[in-house]
């Protein structure tokens, strides 16, 4: 029955591009690049799942292909059946987008070390890495207000500017903090706290710079016991904190 209903799709398609040649589907067009790139896919999965799963040696393999040409087969009856609903989504203009996705997935599948491929990767880092400066400059930008009496201790000092904590990168806060005197610098990080007559009262907790490119939150006026590992982006920016005898 399934076969018979798919025959019966598949003349209809013959039918309607006879009447209307401007709809027949091209090889390289986005319809068919989609189905291509949908199947590798789907194989791909496929495969690897099986390789996973089967043991090897040649009845693996055998089992394997027999997996893939399943998945295949049961692939070209799905997209009998939405090869038209894909068809005018395209020729909407709505799908161009998707058309770019997985051109760079079959790049990727293909040829995932090759010129292109590198390429593609290299192009999405930097479009990553853009977004995320831009989102540092914004954060940097954002000011969060203070009492200028809440921001010093005896031996501690947050860096504020016009009632507002300065926010800089983790290079900036370590030259700011050397810039008050001998003796000054981050704190330590939570396997490393220095030992302070207080600690920060804020309205609100904020995290700021430890040593070793790591994070520590202050505010609450405790100990802190909320921290980060390093790793951050050299455009990530936080609240700085400066003590005396710090790293």
């Amino acid at each position: 029955m399934i076969d018979r209903a798919a025959r019966l799709e598949r003349i209809r398609v013959l039918l309607d591009e006879r009447r209307h040649p401007e709809r027949r589907i091209g090889i390289f067009s986005a319809t068919n690049l989609t189905r291509l790139v949908l199947r590798l896919v789907l194989m791909g999965v496929v495969g690897g799942l099986a390789q996973r799963v089967l043991p090897s040696g040649p009845i693996g393999v055998t089992l394997t292909a027999l997996a893939i040409g399943a998945a295949d087969m049961a692939f070209g009856r799905a997209w009998a059946r939405v090869q038209g609903q894909v068809q005018r989504g395209f020729r909407a203009g709505t799908s161009v987008l998707v058309v770019v996705l997985l051109l760079g997935t079959l790049v990727a599948l293909l040829g995932p070390n090759s010129g292109i491929g590198r390429g593609l990767r290299g192009a999405g880092s930097d479009f990553l890495a853009e977004q995320n400066a831009r989102l540092d400059r914004r954060n940097r930008a954002r000011g969060i207000a203070v009492d200028p009496a809440q921001a010093s201790g005896a031996d501690w000092q947050l860096l504020i500017a016009d009632s507002l904590l300065v926010k800089g990168t983790y290079r900036e806060a370590e030259a700011w903090c050397r810039e008050l005197g001998p003796g000054w610098g981050l704190p330590g990080g939570l396997g490393n706290l220095p030992t302070l007559s207080s600690w920060p009262t804020l309205e609100r907790p904020v995290s700021v710079w430890a040593a070793g490119r790591s994070a520590i939150q202050i505010g609450d006026g405790q100990r802190p016991s909320v921290g980060s590992s390093g790793g951050y982006r050299d455009t990530e920016v936080k609240v700085v904190l400066c003590v005396q005898g710090g790293p």
